[in-house]
């Protein structure tokens, strides 16, 4: 694989992680915590940027250009293996997940709205 390949790969790949974190936290969390995960997450997500960017210069500093990414596989192993612990460690959920949006609507619906509204303006 190229070395621009392998690059797309990675970036793209990370960008996945909040997201995916994020969801697991709120369909944990109870009824009235999602604002109190939400912005627990936030902040994780903002110390952990501030400190890896601080790491990887020092990385950098030690090892020269390639630590930056020496890091980033440190990092991306750990995560790795915390992800497969928790897995292992955390208990199978009892109900299957079902997805539930805060609104639903039919198409019949979504149409009648629209050309309610074109109709007044």
């Amino acid at each position: 694989m190229g070395v621009q390949t392998t690059v797309s790969v990675v970036r793209y790949s990370r960008c996945t992680w909040y997201s995916l974190a994020s969801a697991h936290d709120n369909d944990r969390a109870e009824g009235g915590e999602t604002v109190k995960v939400a912005s627990a997450m936030l902040m994780a997500f903002g110390i952990g940027a501030i400190l890896g960017l601080v790491l990887s210069g020092f990385t950098m500093k030690l090892l020269g250009p390639s630590g930056l990414f020496q890091q980033a596989t440190v990092v991306a192993v750990f995560l790795g293996v915390y992800a497969i612990y928790r897995q292992l460690r955390r208990p199978v959920q009892p109900e299957p997940f079902i997805a539930k949006p805060a609104a639903q609507y039919s198409s019949g619906e979504l149409d009648r709205a629209v050309r309610e509204t074109a109709e007044r303006s």
